[in-house]
């Protein structure tokens, strides 16, 4: 059986601009246009002046091409055609201009207008708009000349009452305009039906859409979906001539019932007598779309003044052809020269330039002059990738390969207009550049991946492989220019980063593999993705907030599917497709330097009470971009000897130096005296004190010891209050007459403690020196505590 290739087209995921003009008599000058759609040319650009083909028209929209116009009694669907181009060269800059070129626009159209009429509907029924969007537009036409102004534009509307007990709601769902018929508990929705005018033919398909044959292609409204709550009603659609209704299975009447068709604008085979296959489609933004595969057929491709007209030779040339959102063909050409061309992959820029690649076995007429690489490489297939303008005027073109088989399977486009080419090759030399990740060949198969700027002049090409087969199957650009790499290996060391989501290889023949490049192209990451079976990769996608997606096939039953994510086990085949999406992140790593005396305790809980060098630790994050951080701790011996007596504080420690602390003071006011062996201090007054020990970069403190009955009578403000024991290893007991409370202060003056209890708790708090402010006798007596 003959292969037929086929692009179908849906509408794009965009808000419909439903307009509204909320100005009676504007409304009426804007509606008063005459029955078809007028074009003029605008700066090089055809665009539409809003189709108004009577005063009964309330509200008018696009989606991705389908021009549509919801009138009093029905809907207007419009399409187009361009019948002739012509060339010219008003609208390119000068530099352009001179040197002869020109650009493919527009000349002859064909409008073509298919109503639908609602039959037997309330005449009375009322409007409820959705939620307006922001701004309005004003219309200026030979119609009216005073302009329609401030014409709003909502997201949805709904027809109240259209059928009695049955409301219609036009809004946008998943990039597609759908229609609800809203029936009322105990309503009779036979009511709903309407005829079709402007059709060549009404038919059912064999996926039960209602097909609406005209003679600019066909509009199609999916097989209609009826449901109540959760309960899905069989549904389906009846024709009787030109009339349309719908058909249902039983439903409880006493509940609300939902009827939700979908309209869809086009679908087209692209094929001629040979095997045609389609692999890859883009869109551009202006709503175009592109069609690349590789075609067999003689005839049937190529458009009059295309790149290349006829077919090459061989088995098959490569293809691309670009259609407007109406489906309309606007250029089409072959790609290919004496022998087997194939067309892998296709992708636009922001200039609405369209790139396309994939392999070849033609020596000849695939490269332009000062291209990278003008010549065949070698070997049984050489990649290519060639840029054609929007007009399909090719840019320029290139061989990629070495001496051996080298397939381009894939290629994106960047926002700088960078394009990259991904594939895989046996090739060890022409492949990669000086700086690369990876300059070798790693042996078997290995994937690649180049990066050419909009010139075609290479920036950077790597291999990515190890010991076994690596395939490259799909490249995707992110944010920052980064670029992703997916496909799938058989190499179990070298394709994956630390701290990715799966660092070794799951087993199986294969597993699948992304890795990320930075626009330089130094790897940021590399995961494997599989579990104990075969696991491929064959597409990678990005989107606006940094998510990576992969999708491929798999036959392991374990290490796929997420807890909860659509389908949490294998449906049992000999392979499931899986789909996968991954935080984009990239493992952070860092060290931590500490110096500390005796011990420290890290992050992880462990206490090292040596120098360590080796201990890491992960910090996880919710988003999944985990941190390893690596300690790096030295530990310096605190060896120390405090004597103390009731009146002197003595230490012998030798080379070290001294500090001696008042701790009844708020301050501490001390003098260092250094080298010395044996300092001893006596104290002058009553009090508490500590001496602080500095040896080796280490310091320590004593215990803050409480000395009496020295040099001075205790003071009589200190005679009624006594707080022990100091220090202390958690607790204090307050011991005072007509006691009121005490607050207790850490060294920062902050307030951690406020009672009257007589007992108080330090056990929770740190180590340290702590201020104790006591009420007691009217007055309030400050004291320092050291909790060991």
């Amino acid at each position: 059986m003959k292969n037929k290739l086929f692009l179908l087209a849906s509408f794009a995921a965009l808000t419909i601009s439903i307009s509204a003009n909320t100005n009676t008599s504007e409304l009426e000058k804007f509606n008063s246009a005459k029955s078809s759609v007028s074009f003029t040319e605008n700066k090089g650009q055809i665009s539409d002046q809003n189709y108004n083909p009577r005063p009964d028209v309330l509200f008018s929209g696009e989606a991705n091409g389908l021009t549509f116009h919801i009138r009093k009694d029905g809907v207007s669907y419009q399409t187009s055609r361009v019948d002739s181009w012509k060339q010219q060269d008003e609208n390119l800059p000068e530099g352009m201009r001179e040197e002869g070129k020109t650009d493919s626009v527009p000349d002859q159209m064909t409008i073509y207008r298919t109503d639908i009429n609602w039959l037997g509907f309330n005449r009375d029924y009322t409007i409820e708009n959705g939620e307006a969007k922001a701004g309005f537009n004003n219309y200026y036409l030979p119609s009216c000349p005073d302009g329609a102004l401030n014409v709003k534009s909502y997201s949805d509307v709904t027809f109240k009452n259209l059928y009695t007990g049955v409301d219609l709601k036009w809004y946008e769902k998943n990039g597609e305009l759908e229609y609800d018929y809203i029936v009322a508990p105990n309503t009779d929705y036979t009511k709903i039906s309407w005829e079709i005018k402007g059709a060549d033919r009404i038919t059912i398909g064999e996926n039960g859409q209602l097909i609406i044959e005209t003679p600019l292609g066909n509009i199609e409204e999916q097989a209609p979906i009826a449901f109540q709550g959760e309960t899905i009603v069989e549904a389906a659609w009846k024709i009787d001539g030109n009339k349309i209704s719908f058909q249902l299975g039983s439903y409880n009447e006493n509940e609300v019932l939902i009827i939700d068709p979908v309209v869809r604008l086009w679908g087209t085979y692209y094929g001629g007598a040979g095997g045609d296959y389609g692999l890859s489609c883009a869109t551009d933004a202006s709503g175009n779309i592109y069609l690349a595969g590789l075609y067999g057929s003689l005839d049937g491709m190529a458009t009059t003044g295309a790149h290349q007209t006829t077919f090459g030779g061989g088995s098959f040339d490569a293809f691309l052809v670009k259609f407007n959102s109406n489906g309309v063909r606007q250029w089409g050409t072959y790609y290919g020269g004496t022998r087997a061309d194939y067309g892998r992959s296709c992708a636009t820029d922001a200039s609405g330039n369209v790139y396309l690649a994939g392999y070849t076995e033609s020596t000849i007429g695939m490269a332009t002059t000062g291209a990278h690489q003008t010549t065949y490489g070698g070997g049984s297939y050489d990649a290519f990738i060639v840029k054609f303008n929007s007009s399909g005027a090719r840019q320029w073109g290139t061989y990629y390969g070495g001496a051996s088989v080298d397939y381009g399977i894939s290629c994106a486009t960047g926002a700088s207009g960078n394009v990259y080419l991904a594939g895989y090759t046996q090739s060890y030399t022409g492949m990669a550049t000086t700086g690369a990740h990876q300059t070798t060949w790693g042996g078997d198969m290995d994937a690649f991946l180049v990066k050419f700027n909009s010139s075609g002049v290479r920036q950077w090409g790597t291999y990515y492989g190890g010991t076994g087969v690596d395939y490259g199957y799909s490249c995707a650009t992110g944010a920052s220019g980064n670029v992703y790499l997916a496909g799938y290996t058989q190499s179990y060391t070298g394709m994956a980063t630390t701290g990715v989501h799966q660092t070794a290889f799951g087993g199986g023949g294969s597993d699948a593999l992304l890795v990320k490049f930075n626009s330089s192209g130094v790897r940021q990451w590399g995961t494997y993705y599989g579990g104990s079976g075969n696991d491929k990769s064959f597409g990678c996608a990005s989107d606006a907030s940094g998510n990576v997606y992969l999708a491929g096939e798999t036959s392991s039953t374990t290490g796929i599917a997420a807890t909860g994510a659509h389908q949490t086990t294998s449906g049992g085949g000999a392979s499931d497709a899986y789909l996968v999406k991954f935080v984009d992140c990239t493992t952070l790593f860092s060290q931590d330097i500490i110096t500390a005396c005796d011990s420290y305790t890290w992050i992880n809980g462990v206490t090292y009470t040596a120098s360590n060098t080796s201990a890491k630790d992960t910090l996880i994050a919710l988003s999944g971009c985990d941190s390893i951080v690596t300690l790096n701790l030295t530990v310096k011996p605190n060896d120390k000897s405090v004597k103390n007596s009731t009146d002197t504080l003595e230490s012998s420690e030798v080379g070290a130096q001294y500090q001696w602390l008042d701790c009844s003071t708020s301050s501490f006011n001390y003098s260092i005296i250094a080298g010395q062996t044996g300092q001893s201090f006596i104290a002058s007054a009553n009090g508490s004190y500590a001496v602080e020990i500095t040896k080796g970069g280490c310091t320590d403190t004593s215990a803050c010891y409480v000395l009496k009955n020295v040099g001075i009578d205790n003071p009589s403000t200190l005679s009624d209050v006594k707080v022990y024991p100091n220090p202390t290893s958690g607790k204090l007991t307050i011991d005072a007459e007509n006691y009121e409370g005490v607050e207790v202060h850490d060294v920062s003056g902050r307030l951690i403690i406020k009672s009257s209890l007589n007992i108080i708790d330090l056990e929770e708090q740190p180590k340290g020196l702590y201020l104790l402010k006591v009420n007691a006798n009217g007055t309030t007596q400050e004291f320092k505590v050291f909790k060991e």
